[in-house]
């Protein structure tokens, strides 16, 4: 079994809160006070009081401490400490809703129908605490089912994070409403945001089968249609199955004949964790 190169998973003794934080070395470094701060210290130094102002918690871990770099944002869940933004990751991504209008044979993270809005405002103030100059992705379920909620989510961004590019993943079904899509344009085209947009065949049945929702295939076209003709940033992404690798080359003929604005087009790897551990179990 592979390891993990980089650690980003905690058990700590400390008894804290759960929510998200974000962590600092010894003292805190130009703290923004988004979220509760937290001071790791390696194991049997003690920190100077003075040092300590300004932090809810204080943590003794060397593990942690040679793990972070100052400033990054940790999740906090029933005494394990989870590391989600970290200027030592090759790559960032946070969970802003579980929730989802597809039913996709092969989602790695099965949709929950209830109300997690909590994680869409913690996201904010995650992103604003990290002021990060590099990209973080935004992942679901569906963000865009926040609707203009997600419109002032990236405008938030692009005040209190200015030099952060967002890169979100959606099914793209929302864009196939003409005006959601001009207003969220409205706000976005000063920032530097892409949306990955999955799109399985070029044939109705194929896609609906594998997202398991008739009429899904209709307002993904259109809504890539809408987007792109926009001039919205779009990465098209594929996922080969046993009933959709034929289909490839024309996907990639619906692009150039049919589509703009198509900046990459991504074929990626089937995670066998959710359903499709179970499917292909």
């Amino acid at each position: 079994m592979l390891e993990v190169i980089r650690k980003d998973l905690f058990d700590i003794r400390s008894k804290l809160d759960n929510g998200y934080y974000q962590i600092f070395k010894d003292r805190l470094v130009d703290p923004t006070f988004y979220l509760d701060n937290i001071l790791v210290q390696q194991e049997g130094k003690i920190l100077s009081s003075t040092l300590c102002n300004g932090a809810k918690y204080i943590i003794a871990d060397s593990e942690l401490y040679n793990s972070i770099e100052n400033g990054d944002i940790i999740s906090v869940s029933n005494s394990r400490i989870r590391v989600i933004l970290s200027r030592k990751a090759n790559h960032n991504t946070l969970l802003v809703t579980e929730r989802c209008n597809n039913l996709c044979q092969f989602c790695s993270q099965p949709p929950k129908n209830r109300d997690d809005s909590w994680l869409l405002d913690d996201a904010l103030l995650a992103i604003a605490a990290f002021n990060f100059d590099g990209v973080i992705g935004i992942s679901g379920g569906e963000p865009l089912l926040y609707g203009n909620k997600f419109i002032d989510f990236i405008r938030e961004i692009k005040r209190l994070a200015p030099r952060t590019v967002l890169h979100v993943l959606t099914n793209g079904r929302r864009f196939s409403d003409i005006y959601f899509t001009k207003k969220l344009l409205s706000e976005a085209k000063d920032m530097n945001i892409s949306f990955g947009i999955p799109l399985y065949s070029s044939h109705k049945e194929i896609h609906d089968e594998l997202v398991g929702h008739n009429g899904a295939y209709e307002e993904t076209i259109m809504g890539i249609v809408n987007a792109g003709n926009l001039g919205i940033n779009i990465e098209l992404r594929i996922i080969p199955t046993k009933i959709n690798y034929l289909h490839f080359h024309n996907i990639v003929e619906l692009c150039a004949r049919v589509f703009s604005n198509i900046n990459q087009i991504s074929i990626m790897n089937l995670e066998p964790v959710g359903w499709a551990k179970k499917k292909l179990g």
